[in-house]
């Protein structure tokens, strides 16, 4: 068996053309692809799935976002930075604006820009690795590389999941010792929101402290921040203004759909505590090589661990540190020595990460299974063919 992957740009373009009419058969004939290595189709799946939930209506904080969007119609470079703190969404927003194009295009163009950033991510960590993969090893590779991205932060949250993506590609790129075009990439992720200087600690503690810590040594840390984190936010939760105090993540309140607040509570507790916890254990107790990547994860999770319970902080930083962990965990089970044990913990890894995933679609069942979007998948050329889709009627149905 040949360990070498394949670059099949026609093969690509036919599953494209298949996807742009029916993207639910394209998705079965990419999956057979990337299991025979044409790494060109992760960049076919990549822009289907970026042109699926482009096109979803925009529930959630996305009506906030269409706001802002409608009132960048002038250049204004220190309300951008002063105010509103995301100068690069606001930028593009005003270029989207001055050529006269509609929210569902810039939008689009945002999910498309940040897909295609992960698939890149993705086939070149998976080239680097490639030797250390069988075939059917290689697609679940890329099936937990795709997974380890939270959807519904790349659908809803808009200028976060802009922040995010550059992050994590400038972390991705000072682990490959691409220095000046990290520090590029993290200056873009300082410029498109604020939260990205909540990791510029992490960043820098990543390429200082070089020491190897022992298992115990590693979780025993990580336990001391979740109680000190535990401790602090509980005493100045009462300090901060209202607008933080958001608890859409406990009660199940979603903008114009409300879940039960039973089930909002399961959704959080069980994603981002039970889920996040057995995926830094397994990170804490797992051999991994002392690069940036481990590092990264390594002083990302005692950052989630230090803001755990604060619930609008926690599920952000959890988003980034999970691609991180989860890449510095492929990483250490590929070159594992007892090369019979790396397909459980793949299997494990995925069946934690599926969990996740359905966690999120679940607390935003309404719009992901709306009828629309099951026949756009079924036919996409029906988005085209349907009624105007313009932004009012757009918005209309999204807060109906």
């Amino acid at each position: 068996m040949t360990n070498t992957y394949r670059w099949d740009t026609k093969e690509g373009i036919i599953l494209l053309l298949i996807g742009l009419l029916c993207p639910a058969v394209a998705v079965f004939f990419l999956i057979i692809s990337i299991y025979k290595r044409n790494l060109f189709s992760v960049y076919i799946l990549a822009f289907l799935t970026a042109l699926l939930i482009g096109i979803m209506p925009p529930y959630a904080d996305n009506y906030s976002y269409y706001q802002v969007y409608r009132s960048s119609v002038d250049f204004n470079i220190s309300n951008w930075f002063y105010t509103q703190k995301d100068f690069l969404f606001n930028f593009l927003a005003y270029i989207f604006n001055f050529l006269n194009l509609q929210y569902i295009t810039f939008r689009l163009f945002l999910i498309l820009l940040e897909l295609f950033i992960f698939a890149w991510i993705f086939v070149d960590f998976t080239k680097i690795n490639i030797n250390y993969l069988e075939k059917n090893k290689f697609l679940y590779f890329l099936i937990i590389c795709f997974l380890s991205i939270d959807i519904i932060f790349i659908c809803f949250m808009i200028r976060y999941a802009l922040m995010a993506t550059f992050l994590i590609l400038g972390v991705y790129l000072f682990y490959k010792s691409k220095y000046i075009m990290g520090f590029v990439s993290i200056f873009l992720a300082i410029i498109s929101h604020f939260g990205a200087f909540l990791f510029l600690p992490v960043i820098l503690l990543s390429f200082l402290f070089r020491y190897k810590i022992s298992y115990l040594n590693k979780f025993l840390i990580s336990l001391l921040c979740f109680l000190v984190g535990l401790s602090i936010f509980s005493f100045i939760y009462y300090l901060l203004p209202d607008i933080l105090k958001a608890d859409t993540y406990i009660t199940g309140t979603w903008s114009g759909f409300e879940v039960k607040s039973f089930n909002g509570m399961m959704f959080y507790i069980l994603q981002y505590y039970i889920i996040s916890g057995i995926l830094m254990l397994c990170f804490l107790f797992t051999k991994t090589e002392n690069n940036y990547l481990s590092r990264f994860a390594f002083f990302s999770v005692l950052l989630f661990c230090c803001i755990c319970s604060f619930s609008e902080l926690s599920q952000r930083v959890w988003w980034i540190a999970k691609i991180i962990l989860v890449f510095s965990l492929l990483l250490a089970i590929v070159k594992n020595q007892y090369k019979k044990t790396i397909i459980i913990k793949l299997y494990f890894i995925i069946a934690l990460l599926l969990a996740s995933q359905m966690m999120s679609l679940y607390g935003f069942r309404e719009p992901f299974f709306d009828k629309d979007n099951f026949k756009h998948t079924i036919n996409l050329s029906s988005f085209i063919l349907s009624e105007p889709y313009d932004d009012a009627y757009f918005f209309r149905r999204s807060i109906k």
